[in-house]
């Protein structure tokens, strides 16, 4: 299994340097590039939700981001230490974030991470492995 994490300060002009590294790491461990894509998007609104809702009342953060890819499967964690998910605010959005990461990533989990403070979005992208990376059993003779 390949895994990398990365942690960004919690502004938005970290999103593209995110996106690119995690895109980047995919596709230099084999996912095919419709993952990448679909990976990439994802990635973007779950730094960007990070960035504007987990820090609304903070002065600064940190985004923890990390990609673990094996064979058919590419699981991505944003995790923020801000203010963790609370009710609506009137904070800058349309709201459909959410609703495309649902719909890019075949799971998505959201909830606050094992240090008890932010907001941790876990998602995982299946796909077809190539078969030199399925361990595949030996046939039996009958």
């Amino acid at each position: 299994m390949a895994k990398q994490t990365w942690a960004y300060p919690a502004e938005v002009s970290h999103v593209s340097a995110a996106r690119h590294a995690v895109g980047g790491y995919a596709a230099a461990n084999g996912v095919p590039e419709a993952e990448v894509r679909c990976l990439k998007q994802a990635l973007t609104e779950a730094v960007t939700n990070a960035v504007l809702h987990g820090y609304c009342s903070a002065d600064s953060g940190t985004v923890t981001v990390t990609l673990a890819i094996e064979a058919g499967t590419v699981s991505l964690r944003v995790t923020d230490d801000g203010q963790g998910l609370g009710e609506p605010t009137d904070s800058p959005g349309l709201g459909i974030g959410m609703l495309l990461m649902r719909e890019m990533a075949d799971r998505m989990t959201i909830g606050t991470p094992a240090t008890g403070r932010g907001t941790e979005v876990c998602m995982a992208f299946d796909y077809p492995a190539a078969e030199a990376d399925l361990a595949v059993a030996p046939a039996v003779a009958v």
